[in-house]
């Protein structure tokens, strides 16, 4: 999953690449809005019927299709439903979300959360920003100051 989530749009890797970014970016001229937004508990609110309609949107893309996208989903869907664990003596299975010790995890967030970015920027009519970047569940963009209606929509659909 790890390719995939390198291609996407919004990918950044980490700490060094946000800061290579922000230095090539021309925060001069107009007025800029600097905007931040966290995604809270992103790994254990993703519902897992939708998270694998995303991996699956991003198998079927993917122009190397071996191993095929029906036995990669079948692997993560494992992955999400066989995930027990135990505190303080005693065990619990987790039935949503991904567990964030997982090896999949943030590729699975990654790619959930870009499936929702692609919907989002597909539909959205207003003025696209200027920058935008997110690492796994922090995004980060910026927009001219006197158009404000993407942050109030992103806002709406990250609050849905």
């Amino acid at each position: 999953m790890v390719p995939i989530v390198k291609s996407l749009p919004s990918y950044i890797k980490d700490t060094n690449h946000a800061l290579e970014i922000f230095r090539d970016f021309n925060f001069f001229g107009e007025n800029k809005l600097i905007f931040t937004m966290d995604i809270t508990s992103l790994y254990t609110i993703i519902p897992n019927n939708d998270g694998l309609q995303a991996l699956r949107l991003f198998f079927d893309l993917r122009t190397i299709k071996e191993p095929s996208s029906e036995t990669l989903l079948r692997l993560a869907e494992l992955v999400l439903a066989l995930n027990c664990f135990s505190f303080a003596d005693n065990h619990y299975k987790q039935v949503n979300g991904v567990a964030m010790g997982t090896k999949m995890g943030p590729s699975y967030t990654n790619l959930f959360v870009g499936y929702i970015e692609n919907q989002f920027f597909n539909q959205f009519n207003g003025t696209k920003p200027e920058l935008y970047g997110r690492y796994i569940d922090d995004c980060t963009r910026t927009h001219p100051n006197q158009s404000p209606d993407i942050s109030i929509s992103l806002i709406i659909v990250a609050n849905t």
